[in-house]
This record gives C-alpha cells, sequence and structure tokens, in this order.
C-alpha cells in the first residue's frame, strides 16, 4: 500500500518536472537465491513479469504488518528491517533513477489526549525515504477507500464480464442450435431428394422391363425356322437299327421304299407284289442279288 503510494505520487511529481523515463528501456540486474548454483544475469523490462493475483491488498497489509510498526500515531519501518536490508545505507535514487519527490504529509490524528508530533503540512525530502515511512490515519483511511472502491470497482466489472460472457455463451448456443437445426433439415432434404431419385430409377427400371417383355413377346410371336427357335429341345439318342442290308445302303433302301410307295401304281406293282413292298423283301431281295 505505501509503495503504490509512493510511486503514484513519484509519478505525480516527475510528469511536473520533466517527462517520464521509458520503462522498457530499464535493465535489471537479478541475483539467485542460492549464488553456489547460479550466477547474477541482467535482464530485460520486457523478460520480468509478475503471476496473475500475485500483488494483493492482503498480501500488501501482510507486508505491512511484517516490516512496520506505529510509533505515536505514525507508521515506521522497523529497525529490524531497516538494518536486514541496509535501508539506512541506502536513499531514493538507488531504487529510482528519477529525481527523489517531495511528500505533503497531513497531520497526525490525535489519540489519547497526545500532543500532535508535527505541523499541519510539511514538506519532507525523501533522500533517506525508507529509514522513517509516515502513514497517517486520515491517509490510512483513504487508501482503504480507494481499495474498496477498486474492489467494488473490479467486482463490477467482473459481474458485466460474466453476464457478457453468458449472454455471448447464449448467443453461441444459440447458433449452434440453430446450425444443428438446419443441418438435420438440410439432411431431410438430401434423403428425401434421394428416396425420390431411387424411386425414380426403380421406376425406369420397371418400364424397361416392360418394354423389353412386349419386345420378346412381339418377337415371339413371329413365326420362324426351326432352327432359329431358341426353345429347341434337344434330340433323343440315335439306336441303331439291326437289318441285313448293310448300314451304308440302308440310306438308299429307304429312298427306293419311299420311292415305290409314291410312284408304284404307275409300275403295276400290285401283280407281282400284292401285300406290297417292304424292308424285309427288299433286304431278301438284295441277299439274293448278291448272291448271283
Amino acid at each position: 500500500m505505501i509503495l503504490s503510494l509512493w510511486l503514484s505520487i513519484i509519478f505525480q511529481n516527475i510528469l511536473k518536472k520533466k517527462a517520464i523515463i521509458d520503462p522498457s528501456l530499464f535493465k535489471y540486474k537479478v541475483q539467485p537465491v542460492k549464488k553456489e548454483l547460479y550466477e547474477s544475469v541482467i535482464v530485460k523490462a520486457s523478460q520480468l513479469s509478475r503471476r496473475k493475483h500475485l500483488f494483493s491488498r492482503d498480501r500488501l497489509k501482510l507486508f505491512l504488518k511484517q516490516h512496520c510498526e506505529p510509533h505515536d500515531g505514525v507508521i515506521k519501518t522497523k529497525a529490524t528491517s531497516i538494518a536486514k536490508y541496509n535501508l539506512a545505507e541506502q536513499n531514493y535514487s538507488y531504487f529510482f533513477p528519477d529525481d527523489p519527490p517531495t511528500f505533503v504529509f497531513s497531520p497526525a490524528s490525535r489519540r489519547r489526549g497526545r500532543p500532535p508530533k508535527r505541523a499541519s503540512i510539511s514538506h519532507v525530502s525523501n533522500d533517506n525515504i525508507f529509514n522513517s515511512c509516515e502513514l497517517p490515519e486520515q491517509l490510512e483511511f483513504e487508501i482503504d477507500a480507494a481499495f474498496e472502491k477498486a474492489r467494488l470497482k473490479r467486482e463490477k466489472a467482473n459481474a458485466l464480464e460474466a453476464r457478457k460472457r453468458e449472454k455471448e455463451d447464449k448467443e453461441k448456443k444459440k447458433e449452434e442450435l440453430k446450425k444443428i437445426v438446419e443441418e438435420e433439415r438440410m439432411k431431410r432434404k438430401e434423403e428425401k431428394e434421394r428416396l425420390k431419385i431411387e424411386k425414380e430409377k426403380e421406376r425406369e427400371k420397371l418400364r424397361e422391363e416392360k418394354r423389353k417383355y412386349v419386345e420378346y413377346l412381339k418377337q415371339w410371336s413371329k413365326p420362324r425356322e426351326d432352327m432359329e427357335c431358341d426353345d429347341l429341345k434337344e434330340l433323343p439318342v440315335p439306336m441303331p437299327v439291326k437289318t441285313r442290308l448293310p448300314p451304308e445302303i440302308f440310306g438308299d433302301a429307304l429312298m427306293v421304299l419311299e420311292f415305290l410307295y409314291a410312284f408304284g401304281e404307275l409300275f403295276d406293282l400290285q401283280d407281282e407284289f400284292p401285300e406290297g413292298v417292304t424292308l424285309g423283301k427288299l433286304s431278301f431281295m438284295w441277299e439274293n442279288a448278291s448272291v448271283l
């Protein structure tokens, strides 16, 4: 808390006197805790950072309790802290590069009839600012009020941020739901189109099959040669006919019989063969002719 007050007053005084030095130009020497294991290094301002919530009001109060104590209504640095950190041998320029500021103090509050220790307004030089840090009660109240105001402002900002985030989440969920509904609608539409195309293909297939069947019936009803028919049955396995005629003239014998059957009346065969010419008689005549 004291450090924040000092810094605010310092920067106000610096702005009145001259331009503030750019903090990014500073370089810092970092000393390790265990010097036997590590060496000191020099880093830029951009390489230094502080974790979130590391510097808070509670931590600052704890810091004041550890290193400060009240004396006659004035908060001063403990002697142990001054000795531990060698504050008596250091001045303002050891910690800050600009000119030391001039602090304006209000009078200390009277407690239990004690006389005031200081004038109403005094200008104190801060060459040895860390030896004695004075914090009047009124200033402490103002700082507490400032912290409370900052806390309320932060809570209000957090509430606004939470409402904004909640609204954004609702909008996001609404958009996602709208997107899901639109995707489902497109899927149903695509499925409907697919079923429609499949039904159309099925109807086209049935029409094509019907057309082919009608064409087949039309072709089937036309007169065709026996060898052109596609429903012919296989011929039975032929069986040999055993006669007295040799196989090579059997066909000729059948042609003779067919000729005599058709034109036998022209040759008066009834006189010679009243019972007609048969295959047996023809075979007998062929045997007798062979003998002769």
